[in-house]
């Protein structure tokens, strides 16, 4: 998880308690709990991988024109 301490301890909870709340299901199915525990974390990590890759790549930067520099004098502030 890119060293990401925090992150990767969200992901630990969340897989528990995925695991406690179908605790009842996962008993009775009698097979074993790791493959599944696996199976869960993989996804919670490929979902936030996938939204960190969401997030738009660069916003255009907006630079402030003062005042006295614009067309009209008296017009306000613009952002370009």
């Amino acid at each position: 998880m890119d060293g990401d301490w925090h992150t990767a301890q969200d992901i630990f909870q969340e897989t528990a308690a995925r695991a406690w709340r179908h605790a009842g299901l996962l008993n009775t199915r009698g097979g074993h709990i790791r493959p599944w525990l696996f199976t869960v974390t993989r996804n919670l990590v490929i979902d936030h991988l996938r939204t960190r890759q969401i997030r738009p790549l660069e916003y255009r930067q907006r630079t402030w024109t003062p005042p006295g520099t614009a067309r009209n004098p008296r017009s306000p502030p613009t952002w370009c």
